[in-house]
């Protein structure tokens, strides 16, 4: 699968490695590498059971907080085989979580 450019039309992009990349200093690799870095790269993921042990909190109790949750907040499905999807969280999630959990016992 081919990725779409990114510095022709990416604000995600800097100019001075958009003016690299126009003048072949930079490749694309280099403009995704740049992408990658300012975006922040998840480098793990908690389940929601592992995260119910964590917080010692129900797992039903914490599904029914990740319904007010984004992906930007941190929460994400991890697929498996056939059907099989689990609710995970990364580490921003999981604080997310403790908020959310801190603001219901108010």
């Amino acid at each position: 699968m081919r990725r779409p450019s990114l510095c022709r039309t990416s604000p995600a992009c800097s100019p001075v490695l958009l003016l690299a990349r126009q003048d072949g200093r930079a490749s694309e690799a280099a403009c995704w590498a740049h992408f990658r870095r300012k975006a922040g790269a998840i480098s793990l993921v908690y389940t929601i059971a592992r995260v119910a042990e964590m917080l010692g909190e129900d797992e039903e109790r914490l599904h029914d907080l990740a319904l007010y949750m984004e992906p930007e907040d941190g929460r994400l499905w991890v697929y498996g085989t056939g059907e099989d999807a689990t609710l995970a969280f990364t580490r921003d999630g999981v604080e997310r979580l403790r908020e959310l959990i801190a603001e219901e016992k108010h």
